[in-house]
């Protein structure tokens, strides 16, 4: 058996593995199914031309190949799209987080105030 009190290298690296690997959170794991339940409801809420175009650019197909499976044009897929996502959002609020708590996107600085306006 190996001890992690003054073990070295190996003695650190297994204590590292150790403290790194955590059994998941019973209510981390509870709201991550309730929230993929309530999506999966949300999604079948839509309607099936709206459903369709969420699902399929949802698999990171273009607007382009999505009119041509759906049978429409480009605009009408943008249409939709918006119309699914706004219906989802709506759906979806009561588990929107709130902006503040997210980090910023990759690249992006958010400030903290916003400086004056310059005469």
């Amino acid at each position: 058996m190996v001890g992690l009190g003054g073990g070295g290298a190996e003695g650190e690296a297994i204590a590292d593995r150790l403290e790194n690997h955590r059994s998941p959170d019973p209510a981390e794991l509870a709201l991550k199914k309730e929230l993929a339940e309530k999506l999966l409801a949300a999604v079948e809420a839509l309607s099936p031309k709206h459903r369709a175009v969420f699902v399929l650019h949802a698999q990171d197909l273009s607007y382009k190949e999505i009119a041509d499976v759906v049978g429409c044009s480009m605009g009408t897929v943008m249409s939709r799209l918006f119309y699914a996502r706004r219906k989802l959002r709506h759906l979806l609020r009561d588990y929107q987080a709130v902006p503040s708590s997210l980090p910023p996107p990759e690249g992006r600085v958010i400030p903290t105030s916003v400086p004056p306006k310059g005469r």
